[in-house]
């Protein structure tokens, strides 16, 4: 898990508070426009993907986001589930 330094919290939180994301088009060299999405801090352009990007970098992110969450444990009953181990074929 990255760790980030001590001295960059306030940065890291201002940043925090100022990301946004809005549609965007790419150019390609011959002039056909692709989707996109444009990433901005503090209302500065800091990057421009692909649609593709934007999808893998989202679903990224709800992974990292998940690895916060604490899962509690399911507990099992062994005589709950062999009664109803039958449904499970339906």
């Amino acid at each position: 898990m990255f760790t980030t330094s001590p001295n960059r919290f306030a940065q890291n939180w201002e940043n925090s508070e100022t990301i946004t994301a809005s549609p965007a088009r790419l150019t390609t060299d011959t002039g056909e426009h692709l989707p996109g999405v444009a990433l901005f801090t503090r209302g500065r352009v800091t990057s421009v993907i692909t649609a593709e990007a934007a999808h893998r970098v989202a679903l990224e992110i709800v992974e990292a986001l998940e690895a916060h969450t604490p899962v509690k444990p399911v507990r099992r009953d062994a005589g709950v589930n062999d009664a109803f181990a039958d449904l499970a074929d339906r």
